[in-house]
């Protein structure tokens, strides 16, 4: 690529119903900075889904890479045979949604896709007391085996925010996708006058400076500040932001400096040719290493 990113920006995401999530937040680092910086949203105390879409179209006026934490696809075979891709795919999980009628709804909330028995994903999932007859908890991506440590199944429900959040950005891609500024890696080509969005998983990026995710709820600062300061340098920036931090600022601080650096390597973006057709329909976590086979 002779062209190379001049932002990028890591969001910590939230499947949860409601209009805004503090569970949101979202980091931008230009090289041109020492250190990343936590962006607010532009109205209210905390970002909407629809505001993080609103923030993303606005980020068109210059290189820019977007990294997001969710699973961007679910494994193959998919649960309906007729799907032939991820944006099919997407398109099917809003159509899911938007056949409730829910104020949640428009927030982009994706209960309905686990919540409802008419839903084609409803004996695929584990949500409170529901365990469908098609759930296996080791049904995983390739990308998400590859993961260290090992990503969750999106259809496992009952104590993460993983398949949640997946489902509500979905459908926050299918809105996205019909934005012409808009690629998505790695089912779209590279495109420097578009902003590029990739899948993104903190807990990898602290694997690379082998620390773990830190916990400011159940740790002391001074042990959080150890390990931010740690997984920062592997990622040769310094932290310039005041602290304390939440778990979710400090997801998407570090990822937006993870970003900035891990795109500066060539095999960033390269899918070997093994991995192509599967690759085309899970899609892939931006930074694990797709050298050989998972």
């Amino acid at each position: 690529m002779k062209k190379k990113f001049e932002r990028f920006v890591g969001v910590d995401w939230s499947g949860s119903k409601g209009r805004c999530h503090k569970g949101i937040q979202v980091a931008e680092f230009s090289e041109a900075d020492a250190h990343p910086k936590l962006i607010p949203p532009r109205e209210g105390k905390h970002w909407s889904r629809s505001g993080v879409i609103g923030y993303i179209k606005s980020l068109s006026d210059r290189p820019t890479l977007v990294g997001i934490d969710f699973a961007f696809s679910v494994p193959v075979p998919f649960p309906v045979s007729t799907l032939r891709d991820p944006r099919e795919l997407w398109a099917l999980v809003d159509k899911i949604c938007m056949a409730a009628v829910d104020d949640d709804i428009r927030e982009y909330y994706g209960g309905p896709v686990w919540l409802s028995d008419q839903s084609p994903f409803f004996p695929y999932v584990r949500y409170g007391q529901h365990r469908g007859d098609k759930f296996d908890g080791k049904l995983l991506r390739h990308t998400d085996r590859a993961c260290r440590p090992r990503a969750a199944s999106i259809y496992k429900l009952m104590y993460s925010q993983v398949g949640r959040g997946s489902f509500a950005g979905m459908r926050v891609l299918k809105s996205l996708d019909e934005w012409n500024g808009l690629v998505v890696w790695p089912f779209d080509e590279i495109d420097f006058n578009k902003v590029v969005v990739v899948e993104i998983y903190p807990s990898a990026f602290y694997a690379m400076a082998d620390c773990k995710r830190p916990n400011p709820e159940k740790q002391k600062r001074e042990e959080v500040d150890i390990v931010l300061d740690k997984v920062l340098r592997r990622f040769n920036v310094t932290c310039g932001y005041a602290r304390p931090l939440s778990q979710d600022e400090i997801d998407a601080y570090v990822s937006a400096a993870a970003l900035a650096h891990l795109s500066k390597e060539t095999s960033a973006f390269a899918i070997p040719e093994h991995l192509r057709e599967t690759v085309a329909k899970e899609g892939w976590i931006f930074g694990i290493p797709t050298g050989g086979s998972p």
